[in-house]
């Protein structure tokens, strides 16, 4: 069990590659603008709840971040986009607490019709930026199996400027992912399992291919 969810080092690798834009950049950023914003103040999870698994997806987000916030986000709670990937599903989703809208990036493992918890991270949403961009990175144990490991890397973030219509991004292996950005969409995500490349630059365009946002993304982690 010691090697199954280990999840002090897990929050502290993904708290780590974790980036937000440079402050000098960007001063309209708060310096907690991320999981330690002030409205929301992490607990250490039960492991006895890492293991647990729920009958849907939005029952595990909700179980968790009551568990991580102490915080009730079933009213508000909207899972947007999900993505399996073999066992594995990537979805993104958004909540509001105390006026504060925030955004997330959940990574679950479905085994016998129940949903498993492997990691989670939500983000502030500034509505001063047109959008936003965040990264992840992890290895961990398998839910109820010890000795499979998963790996990892999604890149996620929320658009606020209303004339974006597609993300690009582009990775250090010279691929370029493309991302449209459909009427009443405002969550986006990539992501890999196996190999290994590293987000280079984000961009995001109108429907003329005009620039509104463009960031460079520094190297956040060593395989």
């Amino acid at each position: 069990m010691k090697k199954l969810f280990s999840l002090a080092l897990l929050v502290c690798l993904l708290t780590a590659c974790m980036q937000s834009a440079p402050k000098e950049d960007h001063p309209e950023l708060s310096e907690k603008a991320s999981i330690e914003d002030i409205t929301l103040h992490q607990n250490q999870i039960p492991n006895n709840l890492m293991i647990k698994g729920q009958d849907t997806l939005k029952d595990l987000i909700i179980l968790m971040t009551k568990e991580k916030y102490d915080i009730s986000i079933q009213d508000s709670l909207q899972v947007v986009e999900q993505v399996n990937h073999g066992k594995t599903t990537f979805a993104t989703y958004k909540f509001t607490h105390h006026s504060v809208d925030y955004s997330g990036i959940y990574i679950t493992w479905r085994e016998n019709n129940k949903w498993y918890h492997i990691n989670s991270f939500e983000n502030t949403r500034l509505k001063t930026n047109p959008g936003e961009i965040a990264s992840t990175v992890g290895k961990t144990s398998v839910p109820i199996h010890s000795d499979q490991m998963q790996k990892y890397y999604v890149t996620y973030g929320y658009v606020n400027n209303k004339n974006i219509t597609r993300v690009t991004l582009e990775y250090t292996d010279h691929s370029l992912k493309i991302i449209p950005i459909e009427k009443g969409k405002d969550l986006y995500m990539d992501f890999y399992t196996a190999g290994y490349k590293d987000l280079k630059k984000v961009t995001m365009l109108d429907k003329d291919g005009n620039v509104l946002m463009e960031r460079e993304w520094k190297k956040n982690y060593i395989n």
